[in-house]
Order: structure tokens, then sequence, then C-alpha cells
């Protein structure tokens, strides 16, 4: 498990990844959200040689829609899930954000 606060952009949160089967997703778990009339935006990104890496999508364990970039509101509480096979590592990476803070966890 890995937790950071991000409010500053390109701040990431990564973590590596057990690619054994037993391990074949990681859970995004974000505390905080938009201050004022803006809203943050996160990339979820994933590496197989932990140098480039490339943007994921994640799956709101809520809703169920499948997104790559969160651009819209950011809950005060949400979760996402990865998929992790094949993957050395996964990150969240804060793209912008005008004021305030996120706590972002990976499990």
């Amino acid at each position: 498990m890995a937790q950071a606060t991000l409010n500053t952009a390109g701040q990431t949160l990564a973590q590596a990844t057990d690619v054994s089967a037993s391990k074949r997703e990681a859970v995004v778990h974000i505390v905080g959200g938009p201050v004022g009339a803006t809203t943050p935006v996160l990339a979820f990104e994933a590496t197989v040689d932990r140098v480039n890496w490339f943007t994921v999508t994640a799956d709101p364990t809520v809703v169920g829609a499948v997104i790559g970039n969160l651009a819209a509101n950011v809950p005060q509480t949400f979760a996402w899930r990865i998929q992790t096979a094949g993957f050395a590592a996964v990150r969240v990476r804060l793209v912008s954000i005008a004021a305030g803070a996120l706590v972002v966890t990976l499990i």
C-alpha cells in the first residue's frame, strides 16, 4: 500500500505491482476534491519497464463506467480499480488542480 497527498500538478503516487496470478488489480482510493468551481484532473498510468508510462483505464467501483483520465467531478471519497496483469507498476498522476488537495492511496 502507498499513500500520498497530491496538491501540485505533476505529482505522482506509484506502486510496484505483484505480477503473480494472485494480484490482478490495484485499487485507487481518493479522498478530497475540488475547492471552488475547478475540478482536479487525474491520470491513471502503468509501465512495463519502469521508464515509459502510459495511460490505462480505471473502473470506478460504484458506477462501473471505464475512464482513463478523471476530468469530471471528484467525489469526496471514491475508489477505482486498475487491472494490473503484465504491468511492473501503476501510478496516479495529478495533471492539474487549482486549489485544495487529494489524499490518494494505492492498494
